[in-house]
């Protein structure tokens, strides 16, 4: 077992033993016309991307551990497929945590042609990474993470490279509608996020409202137009969440 996998083992059976006032299990799933993440197209093609969570709540906190994946719509589009997992803690307006990135067809292959999982070396991403969120005082949330450990995230000397990536966001409730602005940035030279030294890659703006199908349940829709100026490259992404 790797010293990652260890930590997280351990933080889990600490989340489980431990008295919570409150716990939530959540699921679902996004169906997304594309998978745009910081600015980055992943698979160019429509993308399902399930989620699953626990959520123990403290005196003056909690905890969650989760799991989140992305799937391509299309036998052409394996490599990017995705699956993460991720343990976080808030404290008030603050959280921070760590994010196991995991791309199956980067593992290294056995005979029978099956991925390793296990293979930290070339198939996973380990960042972690902390946040605020201002919104039940003033509608600004920050968010930094740093891609600490991963496949071939090199700089151009060849040396291990720590890709950080800093988020302001706003967000603004007009009527039905929720209106949200985001500007990510990459303040160094990052072989993941293919720059040379500071560099604007994710200029977002997107929209969420909630289609009523009845008088129990509605349908969150979301619609985001996104700029990375580094790449010169536009999105405009649908999303319907269930």
């Amino acid at each position: 077992m790797t010293p990652m996998s260890r930590f997280l083992t351990l933080l889990l059976a600490a989340l489980v033993a431990a008295p919570a006032s409150f716990a939530q299990l959540g699921l679902g799933a996004d169906v997304m016309s594309r998978y745009v993440w910081r600015g980055y197209d992943f698979g160019e093609s429509l993308s399902i991307q399930p989620f699953l969570d626990y959520t123990a709540e403290f005196e003056g906190g909690s905890v969650t551990v989760g799991t989140w994946a992305s799937y391509s719509v299309g036998t052409d589009f394996g490599g990017a497929n995705e699956h993460d997992l991720y343990i976080s803690a808030s404290v008030g307006p603050v959280s921070f945590g760590v994010t196991d990135y995991y791309f199956p067809s980067l593992g290294a292959a056995d005979d029978d042609g099956d991925f390793d999982f296990f293979d930290y070396e070339n198939a996973h991403l380990i960042e972690p990474f902390v946040s605020f969120d201002g919104t039940e005082t003033i509608p600004v949330s920050l968010y930094a993470a740093a891609i600490v450990f991963g496949n071939g995230d090199l700089n151009s000397s060849g040396d291990q490279n720590i890709s950080t990536y800093l988020e302001a966001s706003y967000a603004l409730p007009l009527d039905e509608v929720e209106l949200g602005l985001a500007l990510g940035v990459v303040p160094m030279e990052s072989a993941f996020y293919l720059t040379d030294g500071f560099a604007v890659v994710n200029v977002t703006l997107s929209a969420t409202r909630e289609i009523a199908l009845s008088d129990e349940f509605a349908l969150p829709v979301m619609v985001g137009y996104t700029l990375n100026p580094e790449l010169e490259r536009t999105y405009l992404v649908f999303g319907v969440s269930f």
